[in-house]
């Protein structure tokens, strides 16, 4: 299959994180941020686009390669608001659990109505046919996101979205240490 948009987009983009949700912050609520935050954010995203730069030149540029670029930055970007909100409701003393609750569900309601909008349908295994699928969906909901963001969001709390976010930067990295540990 051609490759049009390298996977070490979403881990460069992502590696941006630290710097739109601080700046966001910023702009938002006049949190502290200092050169030393910028320049370490700067750098951060230089060396995972660094790790990456390989890949980048296997990429054909597109319609296709743009869209996915696209994709990617506005998905930083959605990122970056969920964060600034969830700041937003612990500066206001909203119930953690429950605000998370409903923002996952407004998601998933979104994410609904777009596959709806887009002509997707969606049709699950029967349990019997495919238990291995429903116990993936069921790790996927409750680690990979229930657990995953109340432990994201709690660091965010106590550290601040531009500092929490630094997982994005972390993230490529530990993976692939990971992944060349195992390969």
């Amino acid at each position: 299959a051609e490759k049009h948009v390298p996977t070490g987009l979403v881990a460069v983009a992502y590696s941006a994180s630290p710097l739109v949700n601080g700046i966001g912050a910023w702009l938002l609520w006049r949190s502290a941020l200092t050169w030393r935050f910028l320049t370490g954010g700067v750098l951060c995203v230089a060396g995972v686009a660094m790790i990456f730069a390989p890949e980048f030149t296997a990429v054909k540029a597109g319609d296709a390669t743009l869209r996915g670029a696209l994709f990617t930055v506005g998905a930083v970007a959605l990122s970056a608001v969920g964060s600034l909100l969830s700041s937003r409701n612990a500066t206001h003393r909203l119930p953690f659990w429950p605000t998370m609750g409903w923002g996952m569900l407004y998601s998933a309601l979104l994410s609904a109505l777009i596959a709806a909008a887009s002509g997707q349908t969606l049709a699950p295994p029967s349990l019997v046919a495919a238990p291995g699928w429903w116990l993936s969906l069921a790790y996927l909901a409750a680690a990979g996101s229930v657990i995953a963001f109340a432990c994201y969001l709690t660091l965010q709390q106590r550290v601040g979205p531009g500092a929490a976010s630094t997982v994005g930067v972390m993230t490529p990295v530990l993976a692939l240490v990971i992944s060349a540990a195992f390969e």
